[in-house]
């Protein structure tokens, strides 16, 4: 038998998976917590970690601005050159956490 259903193979998959599932929304929190403490220096690639963890979609469709776009069809540009100003990073806090 392969070993992913020996001694309870799937349960250990499933229990690893939302091991991984919890620790990036952990590290999703962290980096959210952090820009609300300090909006300066930021990267689009932890913006798009943040918004995958709280279900904001983004698109970027070879443009110089990622598009953050909540459920309810709020949305956001930002633009994608490093670093990003904290105004942008306010109101990506405040979109995320509204």
């Amino acid at each position: 038998m392969p070993p992913l259903f020996q001694r309870g193979g799937i349960l250990n998959l499933m229990a690893v998976r939302l091991l991984a599932y919890r620790t990036f929304m952990s590290n999703a929190d962290k980096i959210l917590e952090k820009m609300r403490n300090n909006p300066h220096g930021w990267r689009i690639e932890s913006l798009k970690i943040v918004a995958r963890a709280h279900a904001i979609e983004w698109r970027q469709q070879g443009t110089s601005h990622v598009v953050f776009i909540r459920d309810d069809g709020k949305t956001l540009p930002v633009p994608a050159k490093r670093p990003i100003k904290p105004v942008y990073i306010k109101k990506f806090v405040h979109l995320v956490l509204e």
